[in-house]
């Protein structure tokens, strides 16, 4: 069966604010969520769920962590050069503040597109680390800004 709507609530704390936004129980949508708790208490209420690690594999995680090495490690040299600082380069020091970054957004990818594949969903609900909701329908894709 197609559900209406797939909730990506990666926390306690998304779960239950899209319940207040919804003003529904969860009953109605599939929930993708990495809370453990969440899951329990959604598998304990007969409601749908999926896992966020059912989408990523090791290899999925390995290719993102190369993928990051990669651009992280170019980030900042065309800024900083060869620029050392008690012999390390500036830019080899810096490139670790992107690169958690880098793997969260293309493992995300990962899993949006496989659980969107997967379940065809009428409506994505997505909430941001602000824990503001963030409403698209599938036809037409989110708004440019929503990944920002």
């Amino acid at each position: 069966m197609r559900p209406e709507t797939v909730v990506f609530a990666l926390d306690r704390t998304q779960f239950e604010a899209w319940q207040a936004a919804c003003g529904r129980p969860a009953g109605d949508a599939v929930v993708v969520t990495g809370d453990m708790e969440v899951a329990a208490e959604l598998e304990a209420g007969g409601r749908a769920y999926r896992e966020v690690w059912s989408y990523l594999e090791a290899a999925d995680v390995d290719r993102a962590q190369r993928q990051c090495r990669e651009l992280a490690a170019e980030w900042w040299r065309p800024f900083l050069g060869g620029l050392k600082h008690h012999g390390v380069e500036l830019a080899d020091a810096l490139s670790g503040d992107m690169w958690l970054a880098f793997t969260a957004a293309i493992n995300s990818r990962t899993v949006m597109e496989r659980a969107i594949d997967e379940l065809h969903p009428e409506r994505l609900v997505l909430f941001s680390d602000l824990r503001l909701p963030t409403f698209w329908m599938t036809r037409s894709g989110p708004p440019p800004d929503v990944f920002n």
